[in-house]
């Protein structure tokens, strides 16, 4: 395989894997067992090492795993495999003398997306969108109108696109890489890369939380603040009351996003002893423990009074918001109510993709993870007044 093919998640899966087993029975249980990361570090272990760790390999990854085969003009082909036709040290049992390269990148990139599910979080609150090209104009609707009766013969129906507001999305390449020495590698054993490429994954999606959640502090319409404090049960009520301000500028809120200072105080006031709510939350009702399970339909989000929680622990990027503080003194912000579908909109023209990993030498000491991503608030910069800033109502420390 050359140096210079890539290997991209499509927006469709959480794993590579699980896109190369829809293509023959279906197969979804490739990490029931093993983490991607797990099986990365076993791979490794059997291309770099003897017969022993060949047959260990083949003994311990999933019985069928995902491959990549890559065409002479760059096309990648996704198939499910026997690991015993790569690690066998006999050549496995059809005799095959593939070196097992083929698994490795399909490893690497849901090691990556191991990393970075834990974290996900503005993905759950805003709509996506499929960027067809590097700039995207994104028409939103604003204020919710009411229609009046028409008495007049040939009167007009009334438009709902007169008053619809266009904001610009422009994608960018966000890049992340890990040089790592020789001398570690050396030192160290396989796993350094694998838990590399899970810190590579983890650092994607809080860029990603940051931008989206930064550019969201900065757009509410300025007298949508609700206030709370540590007193119960002043933190589940602000919480309500924000959510009550945004359904009462006609907006439905379904979403808040709350620091952990908020968090600690919301919990302090549902107290499990007499909160079902609460006491299955900190069971882990719900809760999914590992991106396998979130997959198959749990989300990293609790429910609370009508509304979505998620959980973020990322700091405001100040070039973007200069004005809001994360904290629990007077004004410090501590979360945001808003409705998800009209806030705003997160195109995503290139989903993560590694890079050169083929290549095992050279590979090795530099890993890289591209995507390219942007997301704009429902503002229409030629129009001030078109705007869905009453959509969001941040949480403000009293």
């Amino acid at each position: 395989m050359d140096t210079g093919r890539t290997i991209a998640k499509s927006a469709e899966r959480t794993f590579i894997a699980w896109e190369g087993g829809d293509q023959v029975s279906g197969i979804h249980d490739q990490y029931a067992n093993l983490t991607p990361r797990q099986q990365l570090v076993l791979a490794w272990e059997a291309i770099q090492g003897g017969s022993y760790e060949k047959a260990r390999a083949a003994r311990l990854l999933p019985e069928r795993m995902t491959s990549v085969d890559w065409d002479s003009k760059g096309f990648a082909t996704l198939k499910v495999v026997k690991p015993a036709d790569f690690f066998d040290p006999a050549g496995g049992a059809s005799g095959s003398t593939v070196t097992g390269k083929g698994i490795v990148p399909i490893l690497a990139m849901d090691s990556i997306m191991e990393g970075a599910m834990p974290f996900v979080c503005a993905r759950e609150c805003i709509p996506i969108l499929d960027m067809k090209s590097e700039t995207v104009t994104m028409p939103f609707f604003s204020a919710r109108k009411y229609i009046t009766p028409i008495n007049a013969p040939a009167s007009d129906a009334l438009d709902l696109l007169q008053d619809v507001g266009q904001a610009t999305l422009k994608a960018k390449r966000y890049s992340v890489q890990a040089t790592i020495g020789k001398e570690l590698l050396r030192d160290a054993t396989v796993d350094i890369l694998a838990k590399t490429l899970v810190e590579m994954g983890a650092t994607h999606e809080m860029t990603l939380n940051q931008n989206v959640f930064s550019k969201l502090a900065m757009f509410n319409s300025g007298t949508a603040i609700n206030l709370w404090s540590a007193t119960s049960p002043a933190a589940a009520k602000g919480l309500i009351g924000a959510k009550a301000q945004v359904d009462a500028a006609g907006f439905m809120a379904q979403t808040a996003v709350i620091w952990p200072v908020l968090w600690n105080d919301l919990m302090g006031t549902l107290l499990p002893a007499y909160n079902i709510v609460a006491q299955q939350q900190l069971m882990g009702v719900g809760v999914p423990q590992n991106a396998v399970s979130r997959k198959m339909g749990a989300t990293n989000a609790i429910i609370y009074a009508g509304l979505k929680i998620c959980e973020t622990g990322v700091a405001l990027d100040t070039s973007i918001d200069s004005t809001h503080t994360i904290g629990t003194t007077a004004g410090n912000v501590g979360g945001m109510v808003f409705d998800g579908e009209r806030v705003g909109i997160l195109g995503i023209r290139q989903e993560l993709e590694v890079e050169e990993f083929d290549d095992i030498i050279k590979y090795a000491t530099r890993p890289i993870a591209h995507m390219r991503w942007a997301f704009a608030t429902a503002l229409d910069p030629n129009n001030a007044n078109v705007t869905n800033a009453a959509a969001n109502c941040i949480c403000t420390h009293a």
